[in-house]
């Protein structure tokens, strides 16, 4: 994000989108993980930033950085009133202390892929005070003001991002299924380089 911000250069869309696909694939499997009696784990990563989101220069996307989620599953009894992460790509819920579940980390990920899109967090505000008041009450301007070709994937951010969870994609399987439909349809420009190409040109 930073060095297509040097180079005056929005990143591709569908790169935005198979970055992001992947990292919901990955999170779909945390989320459902089991351990060996066949048990869900319950894990929620709690952290999904732009900084624990690692591309290869092969185009491998990989998810970091887990340390709240164990510290958080390693407590019997998640203290309340405690907020963990950083605070502008929290959920409403995470950022009001309240018991989380999957959804939290969509709302997490529609931030990164509205950042990647557009080079700007929605919610990143002068101090953490109005940040938490944005999450919880400002909408995000439509990426549509960014540039008019990003429309088709507005109804898939406002989805991952509509402040109340019960209208927000029930799981990061869900979310990967429009993801993936809409990079397969041609409504966005198909890149003129793969993302393995597009990584070891933007760091030449």
């Amino acid at each position: 994000i930073d060095r297509a911000k040097e180079l005056g250069e929005p990143i591709p869309a569908k790169h935005c989108l198979n970055i992001i696909s992947k990292v919901a694939s990955g999170m779909s499997y945390a989320h459902t993980a089991k351990n060996m009696a066949g048990e869900a784990i319950g894990i929620i990563h709690r952290d999904l930033n732009p900084h624990n989101v690692l591309v290869s220069y092969t185009g491998e996307v990989k998810v970091i950085d887990f340390g709240i989620a164990k510290s958080e599953m390693s407590q019997h009894q998640t203290e309340t009133g405690t907020i963990k992460g950083k605070f502008v790509y929290m959920s409403p819920e995470q950022s009001a202390a309240e018991q989380l579940d999957p959804r939290s980390d969509v709302f997490s990920l529609g931030i990164c892929l509205y950042e990647l899109l557009t080079g700007s967090n929605p919610f990143a505000r002068a101090n953490v005070v109005l940040s938490l008041d944005a999450i919880q009450r400002k909408d995000p301007a439509p990426i549509s003001e960014f540039s008019p070709q990003l429309e088709p994937i507005q109804p898939i951010l406002e989805k991952a991002l509509t402040k109340d969870r019960y209208k927000r994609y029930a799981s990061c399987d869900e979310f990967l299924t429009d993801l993936q439909q809409l990079l397969r349809s041609d409504e966005l420009p198909e890149p003129e380089q793969s993302l393995e190409d597009y990584m070891r040109y933007l760091f030449e």
